[in-house]
């Protein structure tokens, strides 16, 4: 890469973060962590990427991919905040849908499809750092997939956020 192409990029990135008054975007590193598989030895590791948009200053749609050695899903969400303590901490509601593609069977010896379609609940908390734009995030998100079963990682989806 040339120096002007390098210099064009770093000016995008530095107006973007420099720049960005309302902050309507938010791009995050997010975990979903199974408390329902007791043994260290089969407790996958979900990590994945979230978007979200912010529609009002309260409501927020969101996009998210994330895969572990089991499972890979995808999946969107809209998420209402509701202020606690000014701008900084934020209680969230709100729901979605998404699409999980089991890698492996799962080892509970039932019949399975290999593609499940499911929906989820979000309850949690949003804490944003005043200094920068970054934030943390955790929630319980339960699922269920269509036929009203409980599906995949079910408990705490938590995650940190870079808002722009």
């Amino acid at each position: 890469m040339n120096k002007k192409h390098t210099l064009s990029l770093l000016a995008v990135i530095s107006s973007l973060i420099t720049f960005a008054q309302e902050q309507k975007h938010r791009l995050s590193l997010v975990s979903d962590l199974d408390a329902e598989i007791v043994t260290e030895e089969t407790r996958p590791i979900t990590l994945g990427i979230q978007y979200q948009y912010s529609l009002t200053e309260r409501q927020n749609l969101s996009a998210f991919f994330a895969v572990s050695n089991k499972i890979s899903y995808f999946g969107a969400d809209y998420v209402y905040d509701f202020p606690l303590v000014g701008n900084k901490l934020e209680f969230n509601l709100g729901g979605g849908m998404g699409l999980y593609k089991y890698n492996t069977p799962p080892s509970i010896g039932i019949d399975y499809d290999p593609k499940e379609w499911y929906l989820a609940g979000t309850v949690g908390f949003t804490y944003n750092f005043s200094a920068q734009p970054l934030s943390i995030f955790a929630a319980y998100k339960p699922k269920i997939d269509s036929a009203f079963d409980p599906v995949g990682p079910t408990d705490m989806f938590v995650g940190i956020g870079y808002r722009f």
